[in-house]
């Protein structure tokens, strides 16, 4: 066996594979400011999301085509999201924090796999590669896993 071959077999047999279960949770609340903005910066691209501060744990709104995808972990520490299909809610929010990830990579040495609705949904609606990171860098960087 090449050595190429051999440092990518071990490089497979050293990450760690995480199965992440999903729950869809009606959620439709109103943003309220002020908010923190996290800036994420990919090779092509710089992508923002808006982060609503609670007590019990952080809720993350994606912009997702016309509306966004909300993401927060609840008591239990189960992955729970909501669409919605307008963004008028994320209009004239004030932030009060900014971040800002440069150097982005997402569950580094962890193979992030989404099951349940959000998978089905993000599948749907033919996702592209920055928003499965922006979530997968959710679910790894800011969740208990």
């Amino acid at each position: 066996m090449s050595e190429e071959k051999l440092e990518e077999k071990e490089e497979k047999e050293e990450k760690k594979i995480l199965k992440v279960n999903t729950y869809y949770y009606y959620h439709d609340d109103m943003f309220s400011s002020p908010a923190t903005i996290l800036f994420i910066e990919f090779k092509y691209s710089t992508e923002q999301v808006l982060i609503k501060r609670r007590i019990n744990g952080d809720m993350y709104y994606i912009p997702f085509y016309d509306g966004y995808i909300k993401i927060w972990q609840d008591q239990k520490g189960n992955v729970l999201f909501y669409y919605n299909y307008s963004k008028r809610e994320l209009y004239g929010i004030f932030a009060d924090k900014i971040d800002y990830y440069s150097d982005f990579h997402p569950c580094e040495g962890v193979e992030l796999q989404i099951n349940g609705p959000l998978k089905t949904f993000l599948e749907k609606y033919d996702y592209d590669e920055d928003l499965l990171n922006i979530i997968k860098s959710i679910i790894c960087r800011k969740f208990n896993f």
